[in-house]
């Protein structure tokens, strides 16, 4: 069917209503209609995506009478593997604690613990989806994005994670240091990246690599710390430190798990810079939850 929709009166489509109606009328109008037809844009840029998670969750997406038969299998698929995903990470990261359940249950603090190092795995995710996004437009390439950003995040975070030795005692003040330098560099992010990535982007891309990495650097460094100072407090708090540590661990692995899946759903519905500030929020619970843990002196380790 031919439409015109910038003819005299319209012919009622939603095409003449966009070009047509105001700003305000616009949002509700597209806010109800069964696609997401909103604009795509750098901090959203799934331009594939019309189906909204909200439908395809309440089961009632595949009854209607649709275009394309295949509208909203992608963001189906991408549902089941966050479910996949999350029952594969708990069954073999924490079913396995069932084995040492008398230890466990003696272990301090384990649901303090427990919320900090799943605010470190979903918080790192919701920080490196969003950056390996981004940085694919001022890379050129998925692949050499993919690299470039992996690299650059593990090797500086293990750099940060092996200086946070240096202030490991004084942990309160170290984790309200780096919440800060986290949310100064997540600021950035959101006023000043775009600006930097289009003065440098005309660079030969060896250059622009050696660019994407000295600015993941700083932020490495200080995601590096976060970990380390978490197992510190909590390998102190019992003669089980070898089954803390292996709790701690095993939490932060299925919330990373899962927030590698949550992070892409999420940024397709709210944008990157709205997971980016997420991230900041869901370090701010960790940390206020590691507080939660007093600091103990080195505890004697345990015979098992």
């Amino acid at each position: 069917m031919v439409r015109h929709p910038g003819r005299e009166g319209g012919d009622g489509s939603l095409a003449s209503r966009v070009i047509r109606l105001p700003d305000a009328a616009l949002e509700e109008i597209l806010d109800a209609y069964r696609y997401d037809v909103s604009p795509v844009s750098d901090d959203a840029p799934f331009f594939w995506h019309f189906t909204r998670f909200r439908d395809v969750i309440a089961g009632d997406w595949f009854d209607r009478n649709q275009i394309d038969p295949e509208d909203g299998h992608g963001e189906q698929t991408l549902l089941l593997m966050l479910a996949v995903s999350s029952g594969f990470a708990v069954a073999f990261l924490l079913l396995p604690f069932l084995l040492v359940r008398e230890r466990w249950r003696a272990l301090p603090h384990k649901a303090e613990s427990a919320a900090y190092f799943a605010a470190l795995g979903l918080g790192f995710m919701c920080l490196e989806i969003p950056l390996i996004q981004k940085l694919t437009l001022f890379l050129g390439y998925p692949t050499y994005t993919l690299s470039v950003t992996l690299f650059a995040l593990l090797v500086f975070s293990g750099i940060g994670s092996l200086a946070s030795g240096l202030y490991a005692e004084r942990r309160d003040r170290a984790l309200a240091v780096l919440l800060a330098a986290l949310a100064a560099f997540t600021l950035f992010l959101q006023l000043g990246f775009d600006g930097a990535m289009e003065a440098l982007i005309g660079l030969p891309l060896a250059l622009r690599i050696a660019a994407a990495v000295a600015l993941l650097a700083p932020l490495g460094l200080v995601l590096g710390a976060f970990l380390p100072l978490g197992i510190t407090s909590v390998a102190r708090l019992s003669p089980h430190a070898g089954e803390y540590v292996a709790w701690s661990w095993a939490v932060n692995g299925v919330f990373s798990v899962m927030g590698s899946m949550l992070a892409t759903i999420l940024s397709m519905s709210y944008g990157f810079r709205a997971v980016m500030l997420l991230a900041v929020g869901i370090y701010a619970i960790g940390a206020v939850a590691l507080r939660a843990i007093p600091l103990a002196a080195s505890a004697p380790p345990s015979a098992s």
